[in-house]
This record gives structure tokens, sequence and C-alpha cells, in this order.
């Protein structure tokens, strides 16, 4: 049985809590309705309705949950800090998909979601300034599938973690 908290695991996936951690994870967001957003150097950009994966890492102080938490508690505060800061504030999210392998995997995942998945690239740049990655922001009108994403790490990296799911639950 799953109870409803902040982050509820789901029940055929994972019954760990976020850990804190280092690891690599997607935050799958959902904006139901178009607008024009300003992300900071990136400029201002016209974010469709339809579903958004960010993929990043956390291995800094704090791991996954420290990271997480922040984007989670980011929506609606003035001051934001990374890309997807700019975002929450029109978007909700609705799972987080993630990993505390050791291995820092967001590169690996930002090419599984740009090569594999079915998704467009909305905003070159977008969280990976710090990278050659053309972006970490990816879009989709239909959910995107952790099950198929799974399935796809593994068959890139047999040494691959799990992939775990929390269901995020605004308000």
């Amino acid at each position: 049985m799953c109870r409803k908290t902040k982050f509820r695991e789901s029940c055929d996936h994972s019954s760990a809590i976020l850990p804190n951690q280092p690891g690599t994870y997607a935050v799958i967001l959902h904006v139901p309705r178009m607008k024009k957003i300003s992300i900071g150097v990136l400029g201002e950009w016209m974010i469709e309705t339809g579903y958004y994966a960010y993929i990043g890492s956390a291995f800094g102080p704090g791991g996954l949950r420290g990271r997480l938490g922040h984007h989670v508690q980011s929506r609606g505060h003035a001051k934001a800090h990374w890309h997807i800061d700019y975002l929450r504030s029109i978007a909700e999210i609705v799972e987080i998909w993630w990993t505390d392998d050791a291995i820092k995997r967001e590169h690996g995942w930002a090419f599984i979601f740009h090569e594999q998945m079915d998704t467009e690239t909305p905003i070159k740049g977008f969280g990976s300034s710090d990278c050659a990655c053309v972006s970490h922001l990816f879009y989709s009108h239909r959910k995107p599938n952790i099950r198929r994403f799974s399935r796809l790490a593994h068959s890139h990296w047999k040494d691959h973690l799990r992939i775990h799911l929390a269901v995020h639950f605004e308000g």
C-alpha cells in the first residue's frame, strides 16, 4: 500500500523514499496552457501545452532529496536559480524518475530522450549550459513512458541501476 505524502512512491516501481545520495533524475512536467515566459539568458520563449522532461543530476550536498526538493519548492518563488525554476512558474510536476546510481547518467539520459523517446528539443541550451548536450529539456504531446525509458537505459548500459518513479502531488 502506498501512502500519500509530498512524494508518493509508485506501488509498482519502488517502496523507497527519495534518498539524500547522489543520482540522476528526470522531472516530468505538464504545462496546461501555452504561455510566453522569460528564461534568464536564454530569453523569452513560447511554452506549448504538453509534457516536458527535464534531465538533471544531483551529485552535490543533499543529493537527490535536496535537489529535487528545490525543484518541487521552486514554483512561484521570485528568484530562479536553474533554468527549470523558470519553467516551474507555469508547469506542474507529474512524475519524477530517479536512480541513485553512483555513475553520473545525466548526459546519457539526455541522449536517450533526444534520440529515442519521440520527443522534441524545444529550447536549445536549456539545462545544458555546462555541457555539450543540445538540451536537457524535451517536449512531447504525450506523457513520456518510464517503462520504455527504463528498457532503453538498461539496453544502453547493462550496469545501470534501477530507475524509480515518484508521483508528486501539488499543494
